[in-house]
């Protein structure tokens, strides 16, 4: 018994290791005959189709992720382009005209924030982890790439409209303080990736002292920024 008893657990184990090396495993994707001279770009792995159809084998290959890649520019039809991400399957943001656009918009392997097309010129500053956007949509793509946060940056400057912004918990969402004016004031109140205390706007020239551990405000607001970074020293 046993001996029995150790080779049902060998088996189990086996299979365990095996099905874990299965959720592992990459997906995989080729493009599909779609008849009539279209190709469908395909997750073999879950045996989902992402996107539509696209004209001519060559073109539908170029659309295959590259290795590491979470998101993709799938076709949307008519000369449109879709960013899409791999794992979700969800579409983010609006289609681009082009497939050189929407590739500019794909970001590297491994960055989290991205810009994505918000139509007629804006772009959002999106949370590729699980699509949401951050803040409002900003007009022009080089102005949305210059909030993109940092690698280790825990709070960052979204775009709040007519020309403030609100510094933000990147990872709760949440806003701190109130919105302000100018993207360069904004970023003065970011705080450092280990910092622990941080000083944000509180309206009428007035700043707030604020514990980063629960993003809890401490005592009353302090007139001036100098005058509440003071507290901090």
């Amino acid at each position: 018994m046993p001996i029995l008893k150790s080779v049902a657990v060998m088996a189990l184990t086996f299979i365990s290791l095996q099905a874990s090396a299965d959720w592992r495993r990459p997906d995989q994707f080729l493009c599909a005959d779609a008849g009539g001279g279209y190709y469908q770009l395909t997750n073999i792995t879950k045996n989902h189709k992402i996107g539509q159809p696209t004209w001519g084998v060559s073109n539908c290959q170029a659309l295959l992720p590259q290795p590491g890649a979470h998101a993709v520019c799938a076709d949307a039809g008519n000369g449109y382009f879709q960013i899409t991400d791999l794992y979700s399957e969800r579409a983010l943001g609006q289609p681009t005209w082009g497939l050189n656009n929407c590739r500019a918009l794909l970001p590297p392997p491994g960055v989290r924030y991205y810009c994505t097309d918000a139509g007629n010129g804006y772009f959002q500053l999106t949370d590729g982890f699980d699509g949401s956007p951050l803040g409002q949509p900003t007009w022009g793509l080089q102005n949305c790439r210059y909030l993109v946060p940092q690698a280790q940056q825990r709070y960052a400057c979204v775009d709040a409209g007519n020309g403030y912004f609100q510094l933000t918990n990147l990872f709760t969402k949440f806003p701190l303080g109130q919105p302000t004016w100018g993207l360069q004031n904004c970023k003065s109140l970011e705080p450092g990736p280990f910092q622990r205390l941080a000083c944000v706007d509180a309206g009428g020239g007035y700043f707030q002292l604020t514990n980063l551990d629960n993003d809890m405000a401490i005592g009353q607001p302090t007139w001036g920024l100098e005058n509440c970074k003071r507290l901090i020293q």
